[in-house]
């Protein structure tokens, strides 16, 4: 029973992100039992479970035209590369972190110190076809192409993609690509089927807050700014996504990888200098008309959101990180409120206090499986909280990056 991103917004609205033990079983009694699973362990099951999508393989001769809009047409996260035609070796992968690093060669948006890309940007000048190969083995922060037997169990898919890894590939029983196995198809995976597991439903009333997890390591940028310099800081430091903020360090909204795909048409390039708050009205807008309603999802969270919501807001808006923000019914705790003595009141209503990743999600998942799980604190009093990355890094470092873009 998946949840739509209006199904969660509903559920912000009517307060169930911080829903207790009872109010989150009245919840997930409302999903239909799984009863087609041979055990009620997740971690047991084969990661065979996870085939619910297709793998579409290229050639290194496919032009980045054709890449692109396979990629972007059968909405995949990634393309595998063959090492020739015929072959069955994977020699590297094709995702929107190549199509964006392309796009800003092509428009001139970025530095390639690189002279193979300078190589790339002077065929494009002179009208050659670019391959999607020749940009993609000139990826950065790209994950080590993995294959894992169809035998994997969940359990141990879990353990690899905690540590970071984006997807693997799966073979079948001869040996070949079957599908890919992502971090967002086991959680998905997962939360479709949860009623099955018994033994994660204490887990889904936790909060993110008593779980410990996420960062306040933030990469952001001002509504104000271009799009464009939204691409290349995704281009330059390898992350997937930004939040988008405004002057008091409120959440706008997010911009993504995927979202290059509104600029790859030579009708919407123009896009790239407008600002990052008009480029948010304008994938809404394009979200809503798919939709068929004018709406789009929220990536916030809080700190007092639950598991159960967390998972849910995060299969229904297909993203890999949720921004958490100060919440509205809960006052700013002294440890976020201490980040923002120099700002008159302190912590505003929706303010960006760090992020949650599909990383950090797996990483409970892997740890309440191991029993290694952190339980839940005794009393109020925090000292802190850990995440993906260093959580003693201040807020104030993330306002620091907003100005400096400016």
């Amino acid at each position: 029973m998946p949840l739509s991103p209006q199904s969660t917004d509903s559920l912000s609205s009517t307060g169930r992100q911080s829903l207790g033990v009872n109010s989150v079983s009245e919840f997930l009694s409302q999903f239909p039992v799984s009863n087609n699973l041979p055990s009620k362990s997740w971690e047991d099951l084969p990661v065979t479970f996870l085939h619910d999508n297709e793998i579409a393989l290229i050639d290194p001769e496919t032009s980045m035209e054709d890449a692109s809009s396979i990629l972007i047409d059968r909405e995949l996260s990634a393309l595998p590369i063959l090492a020739a035609k015929g072959s069955n070796e994977i020699v590297t992968t094709f995702d929107y972190a190549d199509l964006n690093a392309f796009l800003l060669m092509v428009v001139g948006f970025d530095d390639f110190n690189d002279d193979r890309f300078k190589g790339l940007a002077e065929k494009v000048r002179a009208g050659q076809v670019v391959t999607a190969y020749e940009v993609a083995v000139l990826g950065k922060n790209k994950d080590v192409f993995m294959t894992i037997p169809p035998t994997t169990t969940l359990g141990d898919l879990a353990k690899i993609l905690a540590g970071g890894i984006r997807r693997v590939a799966v073979t079948d029983e001869s040996g070949d690509l079957s599908f890919m196995a992502s971090q967002r198809s086991i959680i998905r995976f997962i939360w479709n089927n949860i009623r099955a597991f018994p033994d994660l439903e204490p887990l889904m009333s936790r909060t993110i807050h008593s779980l410990d997890i996420g960062s306040s390591d933030i990469t952001c940028i001002s509504g104000d700014e271009k799009v464009a310099l939204a691409l290349r800081q995704m281009n330059q430091t390898g992350i997937g996504s930004l939040a988008v903020v405004d002057s008091q360090f409120r959440l706008l909204g997010n911009i993504s990888l995927v979202d290059v795909k509104y600029v790859t048409r030579s009708s919407s390039v123009y896009l790239l200098n407008k600002s990052c708050a008009h480029f948010l009205s304008v994938i809404k807008s394009e979200q809503g008309i798919r939709a068929g309603k004018d709406s789009a999802p929220a990536f916030n969270i809080y700190e007092s959101s639950t598991f159960a919501f967390t998972l849910a807001k995060l299969v229904a808006t297909q993203c890999h990180r949720l921004w958490l923000v100060q919440s509205p019914s809960c006052p700013p705790s002294p440890k976020n409120n201490s980040h923002f003595t120099g700002s008159s009141g302190g912590v505003k209503v929706n303010q960006l206090l760090g992020v949650v990743s599909l990383t950090d999600i797996i990483s409970v998942l892997y740890a309440h499986m191991k029993g290694t799980l952190v339980p839940p604190p005794a009393s109020s009093h925090r000292h802190g909280r850990r995440g993906s990355t260093s959580s003693h890094r201040s807020h104030s470092k993330a306002s620091a990056d907003i100005s400096m873009r400016r």
